[in-house]
């Protein structure tokens, strides 16, 4: 299990733009992309973990990641990037940090914008200010794992060009299907079958046929 390090109420209140300055220096390319990092998760845990970042990937804080946690993956914010040898986390006794080693990596970063720093500090204020857990203050900020996901590709379908096969039984369904495909731009499935009355299996029917086409 990744080490537990300092709670998101240490990031300072200041000015925002001086913090996003200090998180984020400019590099130069001798320097090397810090390859730990402290993820906040959205469970009701007292601080970030740990994280191994592959050379692959290219993280910054408020980065939104996908991390292992035992057996499953969650999704995460970066919280801040660490030297490799770590630092005393604040709520452990100023015990080392674990080696790079045997820390667990990073999955992927999500293609979500990074969450801001006057974003970061205001969830650690709403954390002190509630006594809530950092964790599940960011929980409900990001209010579902769903909403961070890339949009799911929407199937359109249409009228095919050839003629309707000679052998193709044409049930009423099917002719208000047809209808309201005639020289109608492509659609969804849902949108089509809704609009011509009839169950989705109407048009997927007339897709085997070949008379629609996706």
């Amino acid at each position: 299990m990744p080490k537990r390090l300092a709670s998101t109420a240490t990031l300072p209140l200041g000015d925002g733009a001086a913090e996003t300055q200090a998180q984020t220096p400019a590099q130069t390319p001798a320097q090397a992309q810090p390859r730990r990092a402290a993820v906040l998760l959205p469970l009701p845990l007292a601080g970030a973990y740990d994280y191994l970042v592959p050379e692959d990937l290219e993280v910054e804080p408020g980065s939104v990641v996908t991390v292992p946690l035992g057996q499953r993956e969650l999704f995460g914010v970066v919280w801040e990037l660490l030297p490799e040898d770590g630092r005393p986390a604040a709520d452990d006794g100023g015990g080392k940090a674990l080696p790079l080693e045997r820390l667990r990596p990073v999955i992927d970063v999500c293609p979500v914008p990074p969450l801001t720093a006057v974003a970061r500090r205001f969830l650690a204020w709403v954390s002190d200010y509630t006594l809530a857990a950092p964790g599940a203050v960011l929980r409900m900020a990001l209010s579902s794992p769903s909403a961070l996901e890339p949009p799911r590709p929407v199937t359109l379908y249409r009228r095919a060009e050839q003629p309707l096969p000679a052998d193709l039984r044409l049930t009423p369904a099917r002719r208000r299907v047809l209808e309201e495909m005639e020289e109608s731009p492509a659609r969804p499935l849902a949108e089509i079958a809704a609009a011509a009355g009839v169950g989705t299996s109407v048009v997927k029917g007339l897709e085997k046929a070949g008379v629609v086409e996706a």
